[in-house]
C-alpha cells in the first residue's frame, strides 16, 4: 500500500507538470500552425446562439463542450488542459492494468505530459484533446470488461470525430471473442449494449440533423469532401490541401450541402473505380505521408518545434516494436490497440494522408512503448549510475 501511495503522489506531480508544461507552451506556440480554432469557435456560439451547429462538416460534442465554457478561445484552452490532465491520469490507468509492471504506467504517463505532439494539440484547442481522452477511457473500461462503459466512451468518440464509428463495435467484437475468448452470446449480448447506447446517444444529434436537413445524417456530411479530396485526378501529393490536392468547384452548381456531399461521394467513388491501379499507388503515397517524419506543409517546415515533434516518434516508433517482440506472450492481449492502429492507417489510406491524423495512434504507441522505455532506464540507471530499478 505504501508503495500504491508514493505511485499516486508521482501520478499527481505528472499530472501537475503536464498542465504546467502546457501553459507554458501556449506562450511560445506560434498560432499559424493552427487553422481549425475558429471554426470550433463559430459552432460554439451558434450553438448558444440559436441551439444549432450551422457547419455541415463536424461533430457536435466538441462545440457543446467549448460552449459550456463560454465558447471563445480561453474555453478552448480550458478543455486542452482540462482533457490533457485527465488523459494522463487514464493513461497511467490503462498502461497499468494491461501490462501489470511496477512503475510502467508512470512511464507512460510522463511521456505523454513531455510528448511534443501532445502538447501541440493541447494547448491551441482541437477536437483531438477530448477524442483522445475518450479513447483512452473506452479501451481502459473495455479491458477492464465493463462494456457498457467502454460503448458509453466509443460514442463519446464518435460524437467527437467520426473516425472511430467502423472500429467500435468491430473492436467490442473482437476484444469478446479473440481476447476474452467469450460465447457466442455474450458476443450478442455486448453488441447490443453498444447499439442501445449508440442509438440513445446518438439520436439528439440526428433530430438536430433532421431539423436542419429534413433527412436522416447519421454522421456529419463531411465523408464526401474527405473522400473526393483524397481521390481525384488533381490529387498527387496524397494530402487534402484545398486548391492543391482538389478544387470544389465541381460543386458550384449545387445549392443543397446534401446534394454536394452525394456529388462528391459519386465522384470520388466513380475515380477509384475508373483508376483502380492508381488508386492502389496512391494508398502507398497516403501511407508515406501518414507516416513521415517531417511535416508535409513548407512553412511548418520552417519551424522548429515542428520538426522536433515529428521527430520525437521515432523513439516511441522503435520501442514499441520492441515490446511488441518482447512480450509477444501477450500479443492477441495487445491486438485492440494494434487493431486501432491498422484500422486509423488504413482509413487515412482510402481518404487523405496526414501527419496530423496519425496523432491517435501515436498515443496508443506510448501505451505499448512504455514497458521497453522503463527497461531501458533501469539499465541504463544500474550500469552508469549504479542505482536500483524503479
Amino acid at each position: 500500500m505504501k508503495g500504491f501511495n508514493s505511485e499516486i503522489i508521482f501520478l499527481f506531480c505528472i499530472v501537475v507538470l503536464a498542465v504546467f508544461i502546457r501553459i507554458m507552451a501556449m506562450q511560445i506556440m506560434p498560432d499559424y500552425l493552427i487553422v481549425d480554432n475558429p471554426t470550433y469557435q463559430a459552432a460554439a456560439n451558434d450553438l448558444l446562439r440559436t441551439g444549432t451547429i450551422s457547419n455541415h462538416y463536424i461533430m457536435p460534442l466538441y462545440p457543446l463542450v467549448l460552449a459550456l465554457f463560454g465558447g471563445g478561445a480561453f474555453a478552448q484552452t480550458l478543455v486542452g488542459l482540462i482533457s490533457g490532465g485527465i488523459t494522463t491520469i487514464l493513461i497511467w490507468c490503462l498502461s497499468r492494468h494491461i501490462f501489470l509492471e511496477k512503475h510502467v504506467g508512470l512511464v507512460a504517463a510522463l511521456i505523454y505530459a513531455l510528448y511534443p505532439m501532445a502538447i501541440f494539440y493541447g494547448v491551441k484547442g482541437l477536437t483531438e484533446s477530448l477524442f483522445i481522452m475518450f479513447l483512452i477511457a473506452a479501451f481502459l473500461s473495455m479491458y477492464k470488461d465493463k462494456i457498457t462503459m467502454a460503448s458509453l466512451f466509443f460514442v463519446l468518440t464518435i460524437l467527437s470525430r467520426p473516425v472511430a464509428d467502423l472500429f467500435a463495435p468491430f473492436v467490442i467484437m473482437w476484444f469478446t471473442v479473440i481476447v476474452k475468448k467469450d460465447r457466442p452470446i455474450i458476443v450478442l449480448k455486448n453488441l447490443s449494449i453498444y447499439g442501445l447506447i449508440y442509438l440513445v446517444m446518438m439520436s439528439p444529434w440526428w433530430l438536430h440533423n433532421y431539423n436542419k436537413h429534413h433527412e436522416f445524417i447519421r454522421l456529419n456530411l463531411g465523408y464526401g469532401i474527405v473522400l473526393y479530396s483524397g481521390n481525384n485526378n488533381k490529387n498527387i501529393t496524397g494530402g487534402g490541401i484545398g486548391g492543391l490536392d482538389y478544387d470544389l468547384n465541381v460543386v458550384e452548381k449545387y445549392s443543397n450541402p446534401l446534394e454536394k456531399d452525394a456529388f462528391l461521394r459519386r465522384e470520388a467513388q466513380n475515380y477509384i473505380s475508373d483508376n483502380l491501379y492508381h488508386f492502389v499507388k496512391m494508398m502507398w503515397v497516403k501511407f508515406k505521408r501518414v507516416w513521415n517524419f517531417f511535416p508535409y506543409h513548407e512553412s511548418v517546415k520552417e519551424n522548429i518545434f515542428a520538426i522536433f515533434a515529428t521527430l520525437s516518434l521515432i523513439p516511441i516508433l522503435v520501442s514499441s516494436f520492441v515490446t511488441l517482440i518482447y512480450r509477444r506472450d501477450i500479443f492477441i492481449y495487445l491486438t485492440p490497440l494494434i487493431g486501432f492502429i491498422v484500422y486509423l492507417t488504413l482509413l487515412h489510406m482510402i481518404t487523405i494522408g496526414s501527419i496530423r491524423y496519425r496523432y491517435p495512434m501515436e498515443i496508443i504507441m506510448i501505451l505499448i512503448a512504455s514497458p521497453t522505455i522503463l527497461k531501458f532506464y533501469n539499465l541504463i540507471a544500474r550500469r552508469f549510475f549504479k542505482v536500483d530499478n524503479i
